[in-house]
């Protein structure tokens, strides 16, 4: 027996046989986690799926090949769970050996013994996929076919653990097993359908047994729907098209949906109000219950889209024990409905319920304030965090303050109620963790959206001073120099805007990679600056090695002559910006068009990259020498002490100069 791993036997599933009435049963629909109890109800009061059947079929197979691995990864709310639990039933019953892992058990095969086959099923499997790539390959290293797989995990969840060069690449595993579903199959045989169709398997042992595979679970579902009692609002469908609805809701994103089956139960059986009914009932019957708490905090966070919280910022949070944050917090939620969780992270069941939940705090139906709530999480998490270091989730929730006004706006709050709370949000993360300009920067640009555009230059100018030693300015300090870069140019501070976006291109003291993203960024800052600074009559221009920055020289003369090094730029920021903007990104296009437009009208010729980079270089010098700000004066000196010795090598590594077939010139 492996540590952790539970061997499931009839007597055992037999204790948890249990009737199911006609409460327990809507329960279910309505979200509650699955349990052993519903796994082994009758079909007419839970029906197995295609899915079910069909991975079942794989898994009794005699293969003379790899051996079976059913793997069933998808979205919350789509059945896996309860089709997992339902096939290891049924395995069981055939008399097959079945170790079902226990929450936080890890896999370690060394030393198993070779023998009877053994069929090892584990929900939340991302929180062992490492262990499982191991297993499967020294298992087809030793030749070994007794180990049977039977997994499922939440999409999202699944990919994270499979990371390489930053992108989610699963590993070869039909090199090692017969694998069911193929990744390209995956998400089709969790799907709801409406008429019957071939199985999805197309398995030797359904012909075997004369079984012509014909499936449609839509209709099944909704006769358990029916029986229970619990059609709702479905009631008033006509019969004929109730299967056909379900299908559609339950494959596309529409309203409370969001392509799941339990998205879908929802939104037919309830409709938005009758959800907001049942949120409230939910919340209300925790009422001084520290899980409440927690719902609203795990609502909260999903609403400013964190995928999900740490049990144990939870756990501190609502002051619990964190060893008991799994049974108190999540098992609670769990069998309400309202939460489920892998890897030591608490999610809410369903998107619909935590927008509802919010909507519903906001409206002061359920306990507490909105603001407060926030802010709370945020010095909940930051405390935490700072304490154990590394957070299974949580952390997302420090930097959402510049998209968390939106976000409350689609649920219905008014507009300034919406900045005001996201205004605070940012405000606590920057209080919470100084060290970090990463906050600061997410502060201002909170404030931006919410039209307070000097607050956002206040709180960037207020860390001139000490940004170059903040812990994360390798990482963040590009477009901490790009933010502000914008609201200096908006005030006519040309030379300042023009040469904080020009660090931010550099290869400035301390700074790393330049971003896709700060590449954009950076070019159009520029370019902007470059517009006001390229007409007739513009401030004087230095000469590159006249004056040090701080001291503006007089000596370069304005008028048509001085503006051509910022008329050039223009070409330069329209060339090297549609390197780094995606096509998808319209917005930025247009304005990079806007300055091919101006370098057209002012005759500037077609560049090359590498001659863009020789412009962009002469106009950053240039401009160093006419800043009159003493505080970016000081700044620049520190990242570029040697003004007239700018290099760029990350842009050019980011544009692919000289490496990429396209980028060569």
């Amino acid at each position: 027996m492996l540590d952790g791993w539970l061997e499931l036997t009839p007597e055992l599933l037999e204790e948890r046989r249990t009737a199911l009435c006609a409460e327990d049963l809507k329960r279910f629909y309505d979200g509650q986690e699955p349990q052993w109890r519903h796994a082994l109800a009758p079909p007419g009061q839970i029906p197995r799926r295609p899915v079910a059947v069909d991975g079942l079929a794989k898994l009794r197979e005699n293969p003379t090949g790899a051996p079976p691995m059913v793997l069933l990864v998808g979205p919350d709310g789509t059945g896996k769970s309860t089709a997992l639990c339902q096939m290891a039933c049924d395995l069981v019953a055939d008399g097959r050996r079945v170790w079902f892992r226990s929450p936080g058990a890890r896999l370690d095969i060394a030393g198993m013994p070779a023998g009877d086959e053994v069929i090892l099923v584990s929900d939340e499997a991302d929180e062992i996929a490492p262990d499982i790539e191991k297993a499967v390959e020294q298992l087809a290293r030793a030749g070994r076919k007794d180990i049977r797989w039977l997994l499922c995990a939440r999409d999202v969840a699944w990919k994270a653990r499979f990371i390489r060069n930053g992108r989610s690449l699963e590993p070869a595993w039909e090199q090692f097993v017969d694998l069911w579903p193929t990744l390209s199959n995956r998400s089709a045989v969790l799907t709801v359908t409406a008429v019957t169709t071939a199985a999805s398997a197309g398995l030797g042992a359904w012909a075997a047994s004369g079984t012509q595979g014909a499936v449609a679970d839509a209709p099944d579902i909704l006769g358990a729907w029916d029986t229970a009692g619990c059609l709702g609002a479905l009631a008033d469908v006509a019969p004929s098209e109730r299967a056909d609805a379900l299908e559609v809701r339950a494959k596309k994103k529409h309203e409370i949906s969001d392509a799941t089956l339990l998205g879908a139960s929802l939104e037919l059986r309830y409709g938005a109000d009758g959800l907001a009914g049942l949120v409230e009932e939910s919340v209300t019957r925790l009422d001084g219950d520290p899980a409440q708490e927690a719902f609203l905090f795990i609502a909260a966070a999903q609403v400013a889209g964190v995928d999900g919280l740490d049990l144990l910022v939870l756990a501190d949070l609502i002051g619990l024990a964190r060893a008991d944050g799994r049974e108190a917090i999540g098992g609670r939620l769990a069998k309400a409905g309202l939460a489920s969780g892998s890897g030591g992270v608490l999610r809410v069941r369903h998107p619909a319920l935590a927008r509802v939940a919010i909507q519903l705090l906001a409206a002061k139906r359920v306990p507490g304030d909105i603001e407060e709530l926030y802010r709370r999480l945020i010095r909940g998490t930051a405390t935490t965090g700072n304490d154990v270091k590394a957070l299974a989730a949580g952390g997302a929730i420090m930097n959402c303050g510049p998209l968390l006004s939106e976000k409350l706006l689609q649920l219905g709050l008014q507009r300034e109620r919406c900045d005001q709370v996201a205004c605070a949000v940012a405000d606590e993360a920057e209080q919470a963790l100084p060290d970090f300009l990463l906050f600061s920067v997410a502060r201002a640009r909170t404030y931006r959206a919410a039209g307070r555009r000097a607050d956002a230059r206040r709180v960037l100018r207020a860390r001139l001073a000490d940004a170059t030693i903040k812990n994360d300015w390798d990482v963040i300090g590009r477009s901490y120099l790009h933010e502000l870069s914008g609201p200096e140019t908006a005030l006519a501070r040309l030379a300042e805007g023009a040469t904080l976006a020009g660090l931010a291109l550099a290869d400035a003291e301390g700074l790393g990679q330049v971003t896709m993203a700060d590449g954009k960024l950076a070019l159009l800052a520029l370019g902007n600056a470059c517009t006001e600074l390229a007409q007739p009559i513009a401030q004087p221009i230095a000469q590159p090695t006249a004056q040090p920055a701080g001291q503006p020289s007089h000596e370069a003369g304005g008028g048509p002559e001085g503006s051509a090094l910022f008329r050039r730029q223009l070409r330069a920021c329209t060339h090297l910006g549609e390197k780094v903007t995606p096509k998808w990104d319209q917005r930025a296009r247009f304005d990079f068009h806007t300055f091919k437009v101006a370098a057209d009208e002012y005759g500037i010729p077609v560049t090359t990259a590498a001659e863009a980079l020789c412009w962009l270089a002469e106009t950053l010098t240039a401009t160093l020498g006419m800043v009159e700000d003493a505080e970016i004066a000081d700044l620049a000196r520190r990242l570029a002490p040697d003004g007239d010795a700018l290099t760029f090598s990350h842009l050019e590594y980011t544009i692919g100069l000289g490496r990429l077939p396209w980028a060569k010139e």
